[in-house]
């Protein structure tokens, strides 16, 4: 097989909505996604690491991944729900805290978080996702944000331990 020259890194997004278009009724369109899907996630999964987790929406373009790299990604398309704003702060959130933990913990610790962190985006996209509407009351945004709150916490407590245990190394030598 021969690799194909990408004038950028292939993006989850182009993934995410080859499979989204390739599944609706057959046409030559759709025929040529289905066939060239392989080949598109393969070169995602070259460039970025394997795709460890990931949703994509039945009823809405909403999608998220979590690579081998613990990098996480999230897309939505224009037309969500009406009522869905308050999932969408979920999920703004959940990128905010995917960023900060890549920069602040530990292979092993950020991996943790970030499946932490993907749990919550998975829920929040299956919310988003109900054809009659979101349904998604205070109870369950309450929820996602006490779920996103615990991965916080570990975030926090892996980062105050990380400092700790460099400082001790720095300070004994």
């Amino acid at each position: 097989m021969q690799a194909r020259e990408h004038k950028q890194r292939p993006r989850f997004e182009h993934v995410a909505l080859a499979a989204w278009v390739a599944r609706g009724p057959d046409d030559d369109e759709r025929s040529a996604l289905r066939r060239e899907f392989p080949d598109l996630l393969d070169d995602f999964e070259q460039a970025n690491g394997r795709i460890c987790r990931w949703y994509l929406g039945h009823e809405i373009f909403a999608a998220a991944c979590l690579t081998e790299h613990d990098e996480i990604v999230i897309t939505l398309g224009r037309n969500l729900p009406a009522g869905s704003g308050g999932l969408v702060n979920v999920l703004s959130r959940c990128e905010s805290l995917t960023g900060i933990a890549a920069s602040r913990l530990g292979r092993f610790d950020l991996r943790m978080c970030q499946n932490m962190t993907f749990s919550v985006i998975e829920e929040a996209l299956r919310l988003l996702d109900r054809a009659a509407g979101v349904e998604a009351g205070p109870g369950t945004l309450a929820l996602l944000h006490r779920r996103l709150g615990h991965a916080e916490a570990f975030m926090l407590r892996c980062g105050t331990r990380r400092r700790s245990i460099a400082t001790r190394l720095v300070g004994s030598g």
